[in-house]
């Protein structure tokens, strides 16, 4: 994880408090920290985070590498960027075509559109978006996946939640857990 936020350009005080935290707890950034890796504060002055810890587990974000689409670039600041920067490595990958796949749920009357690309670590990643039958977005995901490729932990783009995923024997995933 600190492998792939500090490609993301966090700053290395930001990354020490994460090694640091236990699972069981939260980390809150402070403005200045929040302010250091570009991010536009927004709410009340009086909406500040807790001294206490709170026991669950922190958010993890994973993202495709943006140093592997321009050394020293910055960091995906929208999903868009994210998008690009996968359909890049994805397409650098496959010999100029990026690896994509696109499943719909008529009983959700849902439809999810994915880029798949191995991470820096070698693992296989995936960036998703899923949209109603109206083609508006309801989900931005970047994924990661297990050795086997049978269970895979994925990030909300917007809200930071993770969720881990396990896929039966007939190839469909099952949501198994909350992270």
């Amino acid at each position: 994880m600190a492998r792939i936020v500090k490609e993301l350009g966090v700053p290395e005080g930001v990354i020490g408090k994460m090694v640091v935290a236990r699972p069981d707890e939260i980390v809150w950034l402070n403005p200045d920290e929040l302010r250091s890796m570009g991010t536009t504060m927004t709410g009340k002055p009086v909406q500040t985070a807790p001294d206490q810890a709170v026991a669950i587990q922190p958010p993890m974000q994973i993202a495709p590498s943006s140093k592997a689409v321009v050394p020293q670039s910055p960091a995906p600041k929208t999903w868009a960027d994210v998008v690009q920067a996968a359909a890049a490595i994805s397409q650098r990958q496959n010999n100029g075509q990026p690896r994509m796949g696109r499943q719909c749920q008529p009983e959700l009357k849902i439809c999810t559109t994915a880029i798949f690309f191995t991470g820096n670590d070698g693992k296989e990643m995936l960036v998703k978006a899923t949209e109603d039958m109206n083609g508006r977005h309801l989900l931005h995901e970047v994924c990661s996946f297990n050795d086997f490729g049978d269970v895979r932990t994925c990030v909300d783009w917007e809200s930071g939640s993770a969720h881990r995923d396990m896929k039966d024997s007939k190839g469909e995933w099952h949501k198994v857990a909350d992270e």
